[in-house]
């Protein structure tokens, strides 16, 4: 059952461009997450550990769960109801990934 709430999760952040504008909220809803979870909460669905995240999305480069900064909170990056928005790019410049975390964002290089 955890594969398939996991496998439901990723289909919806892996929706179309149209999709991109909703909130963390309106995608989860669709899976029958209601309220702000815990970071306990989303790490129970997406990996199951942060390090298992980590691997989860070792192909993305720079790995955003592979951090120098070590385990993050999830919405240092993922805002549930507003625009995330990719902690690294306050020192760095990453701007494919930040397309990767919000792919409204225009103008990628």
């Amino acid at each position: 059952m955890k594969k398939l709430i996991t496998f439901a999760l990723i289909a919806l952040f892996a929706a179309t461009a149209g999709a991109a504008t909703q909130t963390l909220a309106q995608k989860h809803a669709k899976a029958g997450v209601r309220g702000n979870p815990t970071q306990e909460q989303c790490i129970a669905c997406h990996g199951g550990s942060y390090e298992a995240l980590a691997k989860q999305t070792a192909n993305v480069k720079p790995n955003p769960h592979g951090s120098h900064m070590g385990p993050m909170q999830c919405d240092a990056c993922h805002s549930w109801k507003g625009r995330s928005n990719l902690m690294c790019n306050d020192c760095h410049s990453f701007p494919k990934l930040q397309q990767k975390l919000r792919p409204e964002t225009k103008n990628v290089q």
